[in-house]
């Protein structure tokens, strides 16, 4: 690549003496990129063209319920922190690769709903219970969820669909349990 910061000795003026020598600079110059899973956003680098032994940090955001696994440059493992990597001394193009894992700790809960006498269901907020799981796991309730403790109440198997759900990054998973 041309190097304007050389503008100097790019003219002068014709002497007879054949002494006049233009010169013109050229600088290697890299291309860095970044990329990552398909719960990696927002990736990019401060500078997408470096200079011989230049630098240039790449950040990006990762989607909740996952974590950072590995990142590599060029194929190398690279040590991060906060979701950001200076790349320093680029002497080839460079490509950034940030790769996840889910959580195993992300939250979902089950709440239990009552019948009560005009036929509704509603929560029983205090028995609510939480738990955890790896995020894009299926969660499911277990066979003491479907007991109940509450006289003349029995489980409502009419009410499956929400034994089982998805855990979300988020932890916005509720299983729900019904008793009539």
């Amino acid at each position: 690549v041309l190097d304007e910061s050389q503008k100097s000795g790019w003219g002068g003026t014709v002497t007879g003496n054949g002494n006049l020598v233009l010169k013109v600079y050229f600088k290697l110059q890299y291309n860095v990129t970044i990329s990552g899973d398909s719960h990696v956003t927002g990736a990019k680098v401060s500078d997408a063209k470096v200079d011989w032994n230049g630098s240039s940090t790449g950040t990006w955001n990762v989607a909740a319920g996952y974590s950072v696994a590995e990142v590599t440059v060029n194929g190398k493992t690279a040590a991060v922190s906060e979701n950001k990597l200076e790349v320093k001394e680029i002497k080839e193009d460079t490509e950034i690769v940030v790769t996840t894992k889910a959580n195993t700790d992300t939250k979902y809960s089950v709440a239990y709903y009552y019948q009560q006498a005009d036929g509704e269901f509603t929560e029983d907020t205090t028995l609510r219970t939480g738990r955890t799981g790896t995020t894009g796991n299926k969660a499911t309730v277990n066979e003491a969820d479907k007991n109940t403790e509450r006289a003349n109440y029995v489980l409502d198997e009419s009410q499956k669909s929400g034994w089982e759900g998805t855990i979300t990054g988020n932890g916005n998973l509720v299983l729900k349990v019904y008793f009539k």
